[in-house]
């Protein structure tokens, strides 16, 4: 769905270009931090977070300070890392959960019904 509301976004008029527009849509999903994980899927999966392509071009400080003789040792730390972040994201997950259920309990107002009275019923 979210999916689906970016691409109508970022297509506006022309519509018959979503096959273009569909990896932009997918990475910028897959980058955004998500905030009942407060991660993002790409770092959930792979143990880092992306680098965004228009980095990539920049001297920005993370292209500055890139050392590919220890990017292996990086990649290995960060991939022992990787399971201790996914249980701190499931624990915010939990956290979040109980947020929007108290946040749903807090707007729903118990109706009691008495017999006889009348009641609006969908088909």
């Amino acid at each position: 769905m979210i999916i689906l509301q970016q691409l109508k976004t970022r297509l506006g008029e022309a519509k018959g270009s979503w096959v273009d527009e569909l990896p932009g849509v997918l990475w910028a999903y897959r980058t955004t931090p998500r905030e009942s994980t407060q991660e993002t899927p790409f770092s959930l999966v792979y143990g880092r977070e992306a680098v965004i392509p228009s980095e990539i071009g920049e001297e920005t400080w993370r292209i500055k300070s890139y050392d590919n003789s220890g990017n292996s040792e990086s990649q290995k730390i960060d991939l022992d890392l990787l399971d201790e972040k996914r249980e701190a994201a499931e624990r915010i997950i939990h956290v979040y959960e109980n947020k929007i259920a108290r946040a749903y309990d807090d707007k729903v107002r118990p109706c009691k019904f008495k017999e006889g009275d009348l009641v609006l019923r969908k088909k």
